[in-house]
């Protein structure tokens, strides 16, 4: 008895070709979808962003989140992520000042729209890599403190 391939669709035969381009079509789309799916911005961004601080006067201390990560002015990478980072300047003498970054859809991000779909914009969104922060660079005027009387006067 000869062995016959009908098509799923159809009672008539499958051609070898028209079975060959099948399957080339169908792993693209596969490889496509394992490619896109991660998002864009996850494969493309960097998981930091690297922020320049300064103050005036120099030599503060900045806080990423509590954590002292150096002294104005100083290079530091931020993580990306889903929460906004809260960065504070002390400097003896000054009062405290607090920022918290500013962030702002990736451009990558978008191509997930074209590219990936939803399922990559949400991966984006997940990670936090679809997100850059606004300010590449960051300047804080420090207000020195109020200055106290002493008894004597």
């Amino acid at each position: 008895m000869e062995h016959r391939e009908l098509d799923f669709m159809n009672t008539k035969e499958i051609n070898p070709k028209t079975k060959t381009m099948r399957a080339v079509i169908v792993s693209h789309i596969l490889f496509s979808l394992v490619i896109f799916a991660g998002g864009c911005a996850t494969i493309f961004n960097k998981s930091d962003q690297d922020i320049a601080f300064r103050s005036d006067p120099p030599g503060a201390t900045v806080r990423v989140n509590g954590i002292p990560k150096g002294k104005t002015p100083v290079t530091i990478p931020i993580p990306r992520s889903t929460s906004k980072p809260i960065i504070r300047f002390e400097l003896a003498g000054y009062e405290p000042a607090e920022i918290t970054l500013a962030r702002t859809m990736s451009g990558t991000t978008a191509g997930n729209l074209i590219l990936g779909g939803i399922i990559g914009v949400a991966f984006d969104a997940m990670t936090g890599k679809g997100y850059s922060y606004k300010d590449d660079r960051l300047h804080v005027e420090l207000t020195p403190l109020p200055q106290t009387k002493s008894p004597a006067d």
